[in-house]
C-alpha cells in the first residue's frame, strides 16, 4: 500500500513479494501489444515479456513486464510469487482520458520465486456491463455481458498484411445492448486475426483482459 501511494516511478529495494494469478500468455500472438516505438520502429517482442498479475479476488491487477522473453517463465492461471526487488513500480494516474492502473517493469528469471498451475477454473468469475467497467478492473480478466460486434463481415483484423510494418495492430468496436462500446485490441499476428473464420455473429459473453491501451497507428504525427 505504501509503494502504491507513491506517484510516478519508483525503484523498489526491498524484498517484497506480490502473489496473484497470471490471466495471460502469448501462445496465440496476442498476449499484450505489438507495441509502436516510433512511426517506423515496432517492438514485436513485447508481447512475450509481458504478463498481467491478479490478486485473488480480481479486485485489482497489474502489468509485470520482464527484461527478456527467456526471463517469463510463467503459464496462463499460474499463482505467482515475485520478488519485486529491484523492480521499477509505475503509477499511472487517473486523468479525464487515463484510467488509474500500475506496471512493474525490470523483471528477471531470478524475481519469480515460485509458480504452480492453475486452470481458467481457479480465476474468480468476475462480469460486468461496459460501462460498470472501473479502473480497478484493469488488468483483471473479466467477462463482459450481452455484447456484439457491430462489424458483422470479415476478419478481426481487416487490415491488408502487407502492410503490417505500419498497421500492427486493430482495435474491433464491441458493443452491448445498453449502446456503451470498447474494442477488442488485436495484433495483426495473432493466431485469429485473419484465420478464415469470420467473426461470431449474435449477442453473448466476451472474456479476456481489461487493458488501457493506445491504437497508436493512427496517432503519429510525421512532424515529430
Amino acid at each position: 500500500h505504501a509503494l502504491a501511494a507513491e506517484e510516478g516511478r519508483v525503484v523498489i529495494s526491498r524484498n517484497l513479494v506480490l502473489e496473484g494469478r497470471v490471466i495471460n500468455d502469448n501462445s496465440e500472438g496476442n498476449g499484450s501489444e505489438t507495441l509502436n516505438i516510433s512511426a517506423e520502429l515496432q517492438d514485436r517482442q513485447r508481447a512475450d515479456r509481458v504478463i498481467y498479475v491478479q490478486n485473488s479476488d480480481a479486485s485489482a491487477g497489474v502489468l509485470v513486464e520482464f527484461k527478456t522473453a527467456r526471463d517469463n517463465t510463467s503459464g496462463r492461471f499460474d499463482k505467482i510469487r515475485l520478488n519485486l526487488k529491484g523492480m521499477t513500480l509505475t503509477k499511472h494516474p487517473a486523468t479525464a482520458e487515463e484510467p488509474l492502473r500500475y506496471s512493474l517493469s525490470g523483471a528477471e528469471l531470478s524475481n519469480i520465486l515460485e509458480t504452480t498451475g492453475g486452470s481458467l477454473y481457479d480465476l474468480p468469475v468476475k462480469e460486468r456491463r461496459i460501462d460498470k467497467l472501473t479502473d480497478a478492473d484493469v488488468y483483471t480478466y473479466v467477462t463482459l455481458i450481452d455484447c456484439e460486434i457491430p462489424v458483422r463481415k470479415g476478419p478481426f483484423v481487416p487490415v491488408d498484411l502487407r502492410y503490417d510494418d505500419c498497421m500492427n495492430k486493430y482495435p474491433m468496436p464491441l458493443r452491448d445492448r445498453d449502446g456503451s462500446s470498447t474494442f477488442i485490441m488485436s495484433n495483426t499476428s495473432c493466431a485469429w486475426a485473419r484465420d478464415g473464420k469470420g467473426i461470431p455473429e449474435g449477442a453473448g459473453k466476451v472474456s479476456g483482459v481489461i487493458v488501457h491501451e493506445k491504437c497508436d497507428n493512427f496517432e503519429w504525427d510525421s512532424e515529430t
